[in-house]
């Protein structure tokens, strides 16, 4: 892998699960598996606005990358569905620490969600894979 690339799970997490700088920053805060977080706590430790906050984790959940318990208002723990994402979610803070330009060209450089999910209708999954 050259410098100016990123790992093929990187890309694959990027092209299914993210779509903003917002939400690599509000998933990498996972320090501890243990510690859930409001969307309070996250707009304070990223200096943005709660209601922000609150879309990017809903978000996050919603694409399997973190787990709400259910109260009123929701806390949120880091918890990928799978190892896989796991492990692409270790290297994403590799290149968010080491090629953030390139992490950025990556992100908003690719095609539209729309476009996305068209091909993905066509892609072949594991039984079990969403």
């Amino acid at each position: 892998m050259s410098e100016n690339e990123l790992a093929p799970d990187v890309l694959d997490l990027i092209a299914r699960h993210l779509d903003s700088m917002a939400q690599v920053e509000v998933l990498l805060l996972r320090r501890t598996r243990a510690r859930s977080w409001q969307d309070y706590e996250v707009a304070q430790e990223l200096r943005t606005e709660t209601r922000a906050a609150a879309a990017q984790l809903e978000t996050l959940a919603a694409n399997r990358l973190a787990a709400t318990d259910g109260a009123t208002p929701p806390s949120y723990r880091y918890e990928p569905a799978t190892s896989a994402l796991d492990r692409a979610v270790d290297h994403l803070r590799v290149a968010y620490d080491t090629r953030p330009v390139t992490l950025v060209n990556a992100l908003y450089g690719r095609p539209a969600r729309a476009i996305r999910s068209f091909a993905d209708a066509f892609r072949i999954r594991p039984p079990g894979e969403k």
